[in-house]
């Protein structure tokens, strides 16, 4: 399931979202202050294919800061 890590500029806060698809422009809303969150800088890991649960790769994810698809990768 895709973690998605925003952040407010109006108040600061930051927090995660969980979707089971792409992220809506209209689900960036931040929960304290109702103004819109931007996608911030986030890795995950994901294992190699046949390789041990010891074995794995970070993958860092850079989204374009105007953009919000997850398509565009800087």
């Amino acid at each position: 399931m895709p973690t998605y890590d925003l952040a407010c500029e109006a108040c600061g806060t930051g927090f995660e979202v969980f979707r089971q698809r792409m992220l809506r422009p209209e689900e960036q809303v931040c929960p304290e202050c109702g103004d819109e969150a931007r996608i911030v800088l986030s890795a995950f890991q994901t294992a190699a294919p046949g390789a041990s649960s010891r074995r794995t790769t970070t993958v860092n994810r850079v989204m374009s800061p105007g953009c919000g698809c997850g398509s565009c990768a800087a």
